[in-house]
Parts: C-alpha cells; structure tokens; sequence
C-alpha cells in the first residue's frame, strides 16, 4: 500500500524559548492511499489471520467501529491490539 508523509521541519537555528507559531514543531501525519480496512470480527479477524498465514491483520472492529489488529504471538498464540 502506497504512503505519502507530510511534516514540517524545524531548522536547528529555531530552538530558542520563544518561538513564533510558524516555526513551531509539527506531528508528522501519514496518509493511506489504498483500499481502506475490511469490517471484520475478532474471530473473522483470527480466521483471516490463520488462512492467509499472515504475521498481522488491521481491521475495523464489527462490535466497536474502531481499528484492530490480531497478530501471531511468537509463542504460537494470537494477540490482539484494540484502542481504548
């Protein structure tokens, strides 16, 4: 999946206490630009996880409507990443 990243960069000159708003530091925000994530439940997510032998799965969460990741454990069991 392609990515573009769009950030602003402070030059070192800039560190003084005081700085104006335009020469402020920035979060670095990362757009997708692909297919966007499949509407699954953990269990879908766990079953697409084992079929496709895949190391991880990002999906939107069916109960919640939030993302998700199910991921294999390097023991052998799954995981799974949720936001609060």
């Amino acid at each position: 999946m392609p990515w573009s990243r769009t950030a602003t960069v402070v030059p070192s000159c800039c560190s003084s206490r005081r700085r104006s708003t335009a020469t402020r530091r920035r979060a670095a925000s990362w757009v997708a630009a692909g297919p966007s994530a499949p509407l699954l439940t953990q269990q879908d997510a766990f079953e697409r996880l084992e079929a496709a032998a895949e190391q991880h799965v990002f999906f939107i969460d069916d109960a919640t409507g939030r993302g998700a990741v199910a991921y294999h454990r390097y023991d052998g069991h799954w995981g799974l990443i949720t936001t609060v």
